[in-house]
């Protein structure tokens, strides 16, 4: 783990993994129309972990995440990141096509999620 969150506490590594396994599974849920724990299977799959081990971690049964399934949720954290701003890009180029002003209410949200997804993928990348 990288010097800018060496002054994490074990507990703060836990609630950031416990957000990234949220929102992965959420995502897996949301692309496929499958339920939650097909969800959390195929995401433990891609990570090479046990859904038991996602199932503890989101529900907060864990006393200090391993390193390596940290790294792993932060590198498919960063993916699931850039997809997202892929995304978001070509909503914004859809909305500039279709004739939307600068200015419009659309155009100023899909902005404003961009900047969020952006300073999340910064953070995380840390």
């Amino acid at each position: 783990m990288s010097k800018d969150t060496s002054s994490m506490t074990t507990a703060a590594y836990d609630e950031r993994a416990r957000g990234w396994v949220t929102r992965l599974e959420r995502a897996e849920k949301a692309r496929t129309g499958c339920d939650l724990d097909e969800a959390r299977e195929t995401v433990a799959s891609r990570l090479g972990v046990l859904p038991g081990s996602l199932e503890n971690l989101r529900r907060g049964r864990t006393k200090g995440i391993r390193g390596w399934i940290y790294e792993r949720l932060r590198a498919a954290m960063i993916v699931q990141l850039q997809h997202e701003i892929a995304a978001q890009k070509h909503e914004l180029e859809m909305l500039i096509q279709g004739g939307s002003r600068p200015d419009s209410g659309e155009i100023q949200e899909v902005l404003a999620g961009l900047a969020a997804l952006r300073l999340t993928l910064q953070e995380g990348s840390r």
